[in-house]
């Protein structure tokens, strides 16, 4: 078996401000080609994640993933290019 390779780059930004912390990424993927259109499609994504405290040790946060969708990514479903993700964090 010979391993799957490519080449990509993510670039980002966090900004601090009274509401909370904020950051910006995109970033590419570009697989190595192997004939296979699920595999050679090369990924486009972008995240904005939102953070706000709550006290010293919880947050909560709300994030957008969003990425080029791919026909019959997996079992003949699309991967979607959409998703959404609300979460509270503790730690201590």
């Amino acid at each position: 078996l010979k391993p799957l390779t490519g080449v990509g780059y993510y670039v980002g930004v966090v900004i601090d401000g009274p509401w909370g912390t904020t950051s910006l990424d995109y970033g590419e993927f570009h697989p190595k080609q192997i004939g296979d259109p699920r595999h050679d499609t090369p990924t486009r994504r972008g995240v904005v994640k939102h953070i706000r405290s709550l006290s010293p040790f919880a947050d909560i946060f709300g994030m957008a993933l969003i990425e080029n969708s791919l026909p019959n990514a997996q079992s003949g479903r699309t991967r979607q290019g959409l998703n959404l993700l609300f979460g509270f964090q503790y730690a201590r």
